[in-house]
């Protein structure tokens, strides 16, 4: 009984916290699963929710769980069945709705005492459903201790593509040559294959699941380019995009010697300078990378027993001196491409940015993140723990650290240091989910090299010891610190893992390795306390709110309201050039029920706008507000292809204004590239992709006594086919005055 009460208040603590959508996901089936663990295994489950889709992201059994099928502590295909079972039996918590028919098994890995831990795909009418990924930890005995990560819940839509492969490839390659700024037929494609994408698994968006082609573009030999690119299956339009190269003992190393027409990678055999067991060859760049990847070698399998990049030999291989053909030269930047690590004139005298760009290739053996938003934030911020890890615990006596260069990323760098991991604000970075600093825009595949301050900062305090947030903390070390970071990165974390998942990884880390290289209950309980200092369980607060405020106190007193739920009635197409408009959506994705305004994206230049059939006057303290989603054409850094406005007449003077001016909160986010014919070029606008719904209040204050009717207006440079823009519960209204209370009456006497 005892148990079964802790796990009630357990679970009262988490459902506490949390946002009232994911608060209502648990019901009757969940309590009752908690409680049969709780009565099987002895103790309450402490479980953690996903804030997008509400359902477990993290579960740990302080007393594994009898297992459904005990298994030999050395067969590892009966460990294997016990996870299995035990998602078939408790797989609702993380969304399953068909438990283990919709997974996978993957890799498997040992854990301590001679555990496994156990990854699952999960998959989709045989498709597989990108970044859904459980891992479950046992023990020797096959009892189940933890699972981690994040699924698609409830899946419902049809897997039979209505866009063929051949068009899916055809955009996909004219989305790389335009972004990428390359010519055509330097491009190659992946054969297309069908997957499920749900944005609330890597962009923690509540835009539904799409069925879509999923293709990765190379520029064949020529030079670091691996983009991942998802076009709908059903409509055609581009969801997401970005490239996946990340900007990483048997050696060899080439030389490009700046030559900006040798773009072969990684190079033509009069190109390879050295290889394992030759002298020098007298080429500092050749020279210290050979060197620089012994020592990460080196350091790996001496502090992790790993074997190079994916733990069995893999040949290391570098060119030194490489010139994009589409950038400057020399080239100032290192990158891991998938198989290989470049570096720039000067970049491979870094031994930090040798060791980053390798443990690159590290991660993508283990949790392989995602290269995007918060996943690619812990990418780099994992390939930065390594880089100076490996700088600050390397013996090179041609290579010093001074005291304040420790936790400089990059110092030895041609152009100088790029990161503090002790103090990110140094160099624009946030050091806490809080920070004003966190980037919240999608230029730098959504900030990945920014955001990754947040885990460096928790690194560099539990190593060193140091202030956050008013808070003191002692040092810790490399030994106790980096094998819970290594075990996190490579048992915990899965594809599109988020930092609230990344914080539940380091504390089960944490307590798997008490007793071992010193680590004790004191450190486990710091660790703690400096996870919270950042905020990594948090949601970013620099970043806009997802819904504006329409009212302060009481409800609104609405002079306009139209949900779309009744008709299109209120509303009539203004103008359209091009060849899409304006329509009432009839299905599908509304912010409430069904109906939403959409105009939906397409490959034609297009000019269009849906007005209020009817004006209203503008009450005094009148407030405009909406819903909606958006996803315009970018090119994922500061290039925005396609956009949209809010803009209103008034007294019926027939011409429109733009309504930027009144834009109180989440207005425009950026403004429309005035180089590609958009006919709102050059405009403030809603830009880029929204992530799911959001909502809009302007303050019409300065329009009091007018009669004015607003529209919303998409401008489309007709290139490639996007989401576009849907608009659902607009309101004109006023709020009640605040309510007057005793000590305000107190001043007005």
């Amino acid at each position: 009984m005892r148990a079964l009460s802790a796990f009630i208040a357990t679970l009262g603590l988490i459902l506490a916290g949390l946002p009232a959508a994911a608060s209502a996901a648990p019901g009757p089936s969940w309590h009752a699963m908690l409680a049969d663990m709780a009565a099987t295994s002895g103790a309450a489950p402490e479980v953690r929710l996903n804030s997008t889709t509400g359902q477990a992201r993290f579960l740990r059994l302080d007393r594994p769980l009898a297992p459904f099928s005990l298994a030999p502590e050395s067969d590892f295909t009966a460990r294997e069945q016990s996870a299995q079972d035990f998602l078939a039996g408790y797989g609702r918590l993380f969304g399953l709705s068909a438990q283990a028919e919709e997974l996978l098994p993957g890799r498997a890995k040992a854990a301590l005492g001679g555990g496994v831990f156990q990854k699952f795909a999960q998959t989709y009418r045989g498709l597989p459903v990108i970044a859904g990924e459980l891992a479950v930890q046992t023990d020797g005995y096959g009892r189940v201790a933890t699972v981690s990560g994040g699924i698609a819940p409830d899946l419902s839509l049809s897997v039979a593509p209505e866009v063929e492969a051949a068009a899916a490839r055809a955009t996909a390659l004219a989305a790389s040559a335009r972004y990428d700024r390359l010519e055509a037929a330097l491009l190659s494609a992946t054969e297309p294959e069908l997957a499920v994408y749900d944005p609330g698994l890597l962009e923690q968006s509540d835009a539904p699941a799409r069925l879509v082609w999923r293709i990765t573009i190379t520029a064949g030999d020529t030079l670091p380019l691996r983009r991942l690119v998802l076009v709908d299956a059903h409509s055609g339009e581009l969801v997401l995009t970005f490239n996946q190269v990340q900007e990483a003992l048997d050696r060899s190393v080439y030389d490009k010697d700046n030559n900006i027409a040798s773009q072969t990678l990684p190079g033509t055999p009069d190109e390879l300078m050295r290889v394992e067991g030759q002298p020098a060859s007298g080429l500092a760049d050749v020279d210290l990378a050979y060197d620089y990847l012994g020592l990460t070698y080196d350091f790996y399998y001496t502090w992790h027993g790993r074997d190079s990049v994916d733990g069995h030999g893999l040949p290391l291989v570098a060119t030194t001196r490489y010139c994009r053909p589409t950038y400057a030269c020399p080239y100032a930047n290192a990158a891991w491409t998938g198989s290989q690590m470049v570096f720039g004139d000067g970049y491979a005298t870094a031994l930090d940015v040798v060791a980053h760009e390798l443990t690159h290739g590290v991660t993508e053996n283990e949790s392989n993140l995602y290269y995007y938003m918060q996943s690619g934030a812990i990418n780099e911020s994992l390939s930065d723990v390594w880089g100076e890890a490996v700088e600050l615990n390397s013996y090179n006596p041609h290579y010093s650290v001074a005291f304040d260069e420790r936790w400089l990323m990059g110092q030895h760098l041609p152009i100088g240091a790029i990161r503090n991991m002790a103090y990110p604000p140094q160099f624009g970075d946030p050091d806490h989910m809080g920070s004003e600093l966190y980037w919240c825009d999608e230029t730098d595949n959504g900030g990945v090299h920014t955001n990754s301050g947040v885990g460096n900062k928790a690194f560099a305090l539990a190593v060193d010891g140091g202030t956050l947030n008013g808070s003191f903390f002692k040092p810790m070390g490399f030994a106790k610190m980096l094998p819970v970071w290594y075990r996190a990165a490579t048992c915990y974390l899965v594809s599109g893992s988020q930092y609230e998942n990344l914080a539940d990884a380091l504390v089960s880390s944490c307590r798997d390795l008490l007793g071992q290289n010193g680590l004790d209950e004191e450190d486990a309980i710091q660790l703690e306390a400096i996870i919270e200092a950042t905020g990594m369980q948090e949601q970013p607060a620099a970043c806009p709110a997802e819904q504006a405020e329409i009212c302060p106190v009481g409800s609104a007193n609405d002079r306009f309201l139209d949900d779309l739920e009744h008709g299109p009635d209120n509303w009539v197409v203004t103008n359209a050039t091009g060849s899409i408009s304006w329509d009432r959506q009839t299905e599908g994705y509304a912010a409430s029920a069904t109906h939403a305004l959409y105009a939906q994206s397409c490959a034609s230049r297009t000019d269009t706008s849906v007005a209020m059939t009817a004006d209203v006057i503008v009450p005094a303290g009148g407030r405009l507000h909406f819903r909606h989603t958006f996803g315009f054409e970018h090119d994922g850094t500061d290039e925005y292809y396609d956009g949209g406005v809010v803009e209103y007449s008034a007294n019926g003077g027939g011409s429109w204004q733009d309504a930027g001016p009144y834009l109180a909160e989440n207005g425009y986010n950026g403004s429309i590239s005035p180089y590609w014919g958009n006919p709102l070029a050059g405009r403030q606008a809603f830009v880029g992709n929204s992530h799911g719904y959001i909502s809009t209040r302007l303050d019409l204050s300065p329009l009091a006594g007018q009669s004015v009717r607003f529209r919303f207006r998409y401008g489309d440079d007709g290139f490639l086919a996007v989401l576009g823009w849907m608009v659902d519960d607009v309101r004109i209204y006023t709020c009640p005055a605040p309510p007057v209370t005793q000590f305000m009456m107190l001043l007005l006497e």
